[in-house]
């Protein structure tokens, strides 16, 4: 009886399990077959795990799939199920499955097949099959260098440079290359017809699936190429696959001597690249330079800004030397203090240099770098460039010249503009004559004024500041700087000798300068007075009978203590193509007008520049016979023999054709 009771119920068992492997099914799939796929990328589907049983509930029930079979095998690892086990599936209930399969990278291309299973915890499964194609890639990359990190070949003219640049095959096929794989567009000539030279080596015939190779790229900068950053795109192509790199070559000034070379890394961290900076204005420099050998180094900074278009260094700074210990750090600053008046176009391109160098043996550590800054002029900007005194010390009733150079670094012409010498101490106001600037980008931007003024007899002995003020955009705005001036030996002045029976004129005129050379058809004349009176006197001094050859000069009054001398300067303009000896009056008068005494001066402006002269070869004979002055005579002599021998071989041929 037991025997049968257990033979019905291993029945019963085997009836329910066949039972519950029906009970799972795959239906609704979606993505299962017909894709296609790139190597490294990825396609997502789904299907639907049913449970058909409609009384029981199926519990943990497990997706699984197998290898992928094809050229080669895909790993069951590459594909990714959700949910995953499914925990339980009601009667007659569904459960949606998602899936993402990935590629992996290089996978070679082909058809590739699988089987995808859902079993529950009793072992009962159902199945799918899962297939997919991988397509075929071509695909090259350059791995160090992109449009926003170009390859830099730098280097001066007359001179090779060389860089390198990585491709990659991240395609699933063999890659070809030759030498027409690689082109550019790269400008390599000069508005002068200077070339550089570009050439690529070491391009590797075949990439496999993955592998990578370095090219190198030669830059041959020709003699005089200008000195500027020729740009341009590279590109590298196989088959239908291409990629491509932004390549620049900087031809610069000699910056470290021998190149980059060594173990000192610099960077600039201050001021920006592209800041912009006005002429007069300080650029502060922030550097830090890292040492990277294996010995502390003793390390200096240089530091120069470069006109590109002019090709001129316009400021250079050094720093101090710092003691850096191997594998530390240290900053660096230096001021570069831009000029106001030198070569700053501010349509010009400009470059800050920075050379960080081992002291003594730059050939052995040196790197470099360089940022681009703007020359940016404000509208209206005129400056004192230099203000000076002569003399500097001087006495009661001195007179001082005061010499002015004005500079307009503005970016607008300025006209009437004119100068003011100050000083309410000295009660001097001393104001110019009226003058026009061109713009900051002109030549014609700058002026000096040359103004005189007369310390006052009662000055006490100090030092003064002297200002001088420029005024510009029509007397709205103005600059000044300030001169030192001391006075002292204000005493007395010495009683006058005893005169003899001679009468001594009432002022002395005296001309210091024997030799007047002239610079631009200008030039000065120092005139020393001096008053032979016994008590104080003015004068008015006076430059004339120059109407002819010169621009009238301005009378200039003067006063003196007894038995006094002082210096006057007259600034002479002579007019365009004035040539040879001129002459000039200077005149001493009194308060009242009274020509007190007078003096002629002899002036050479130099002789004007001779034509070459077409010289005959009569005049040259008749010259070199002459040229002692007294063999003239000699020289007619040699003449009329010459003739007479003409006329006796004329009548020997005339008289020997009549027989």
């Amino acid at each position: 009886m037991n025997k049968v009771f257990l033979s019905i119920l291993v029945v019963l068992l085997f009836a329910i399990s066949f039972a519950s492997a029906a009970d799972l099914t795959i239906t609704d799939t979606v993505n299962a077959t017909g894709v296609s796929v790139n190597p490294a990328e990825s396609f997502s589907g789904s299907f639907k795990v049913n449970n058909v049983n409609p009384a029981e509930t199926i519990s943990n029930i497990d997706i699984s799939s197998t290898s992928f079979s094809g050229p080669n095998t895909i790993p069951a690892s590459a594909i990714v199920f959700s949910p995953d086990p499914i925990s339980s599936i009601a009667p007659n209930g569904t459960q949606s499955v998602s899936f993402t399969v990935t590629m992996p990278t290089y996978q070679i291309p082909g058809f590739y097949a699988g089987t995808v299973t859902a079993a529950d915890s009793l072992g009962n499964t159902t199945s799918m099959p899962l297939s997919f194609t991988v397509n075929t890639l071509q695909k090259v990359e350059v791995t160090d260098h992109s449009a926003s990190a170009p390859l830099i070949l730098t280097g001066e003219e007359d001179n090779i440079v060389s860089g390198t640049f990585t491709i990659k095959n991240s395609g699933n096929v063999d890659l070809s290359f030759s030498d027409a794989s690689i082109t550019h567009n790269v400008d390599l000539s000069d508005p002068d017809g200077d070339n550089i030279t570009l050439t690529f080596s070491s391009i590797p015939a075949t990439l496999t699936p993955g592998s990578t190779d370095q090219i190198t790229a030669t830059a041959s900068i020709a003699n005089n190429v200008d000195i500027d950053t020729y740009s341009g795109t590279v590109t590298i192509t196989s088959a239908a696959s291409s990629a491509n790199f932004s390549l620049e070559v900087r031809v610069q000034p000699e910056v470290c001597e021998d190149g980059v070379v060594g173990n000192l890394d610099l960077t600039i961290e201050d001021p920006d690249n592209g800041d912009e900076f006005a002429p007069g204005e300080t650029i502060e420099l922030d550097v830090s330079v890292e040492n990277n050998d294996n010995d502390e180094l003793d390390v200096i900074v240089t530091a120069f800004l470069y006109n590109i278009n002019e090709d001129d260094n316009i400021v250079e700074e050094d720093s101090e030397t710092i003691e850096i210990s191997d594998g530390d750090e240290e900053s660096f600053t230096l001021d570069l203090v831009l000029p106001l008046n030198g070569n700053l176009n501010d349509e010009d391109e400009y470059k800050i240099f920075i050379k960080s160098y081992e002291d003594g043996d730059e050939d052995q550590n040196c790197d470099e770098d360089s940022i681009d800054i703007d020359i940016e002029r404000e509208k209206h900007d005129t400056r004192v460039d230099d203000f000076t005194l002569s003399p500097s010390i001087v006495s009661c009733g001195d007179v001082v010249e005061a010499e002015i150079d004005i500079v307009n670094i503005g970016s607008s012409n300025e006209d009437d503009v004119y100068v003011e010498l100050k000083n309410s101490e000295l009660e001097l106001s001393e104001k110019s004559e009226e003058f026009d600037l061109d713009n900051g980008n002109d030549k014609d931007n700058d002026a000096t004024q040359r103004m005189t003024f007369t310390v006052p007899q009662d000055a006490s002995e100090k030092t003064y500041q002297i200002e001088a003020i420029v005024y510009y955009d029509d007397g709205d705005e103005k600059t000044s700087k300030f001169a030192t001036l001391s006075v002292e030996d204000c005493g007395a002045a010495e009683e006058p000798e005893e005169q003899d029976s001679t009468e001594l004129p009432k002022a002395d005129i005296e001309v210091l300068s024997s030799s007047i050379e002239a610079k631009d058809n200008s030039f000065s004349v120092p005139v020393k007075i001096t008053n032979n009176e016994a008590s104080q006197e003015t004068y008015t001094v006076d430059m004339s009978n120059i109407a002819d050859w010169a621009e009238p000069v301005s009378a200039k009054t003067l006063t003196l203590n007894a038995a006094q001398s002082s210096t006057l300067y007259f600034y002479v303009k002579a007019n365009k193509d004035t040539y040879g000896k001129q002459s000039a009056t200077i005149s001493v008068k009194d308060q009242a007008g009274k020509t007190l005494t007078t003096q002629t001066l002899a002036l050479d402006l130099g002789e004007k520049p001779s034509e070459p002269v077409e010289t005959s070869t009569f005049d040259t004979l008749k010259g070199y016979f002459s040229s002692n002055g007294s063999s003239s005579t000699v020289f007619w002599i040699v003449l009329d023999v010459v003739l007479v021998i003409v006329a006796i071989v004329f009548l020997k041929v005339l008289f020997t054709r009549k027989k």
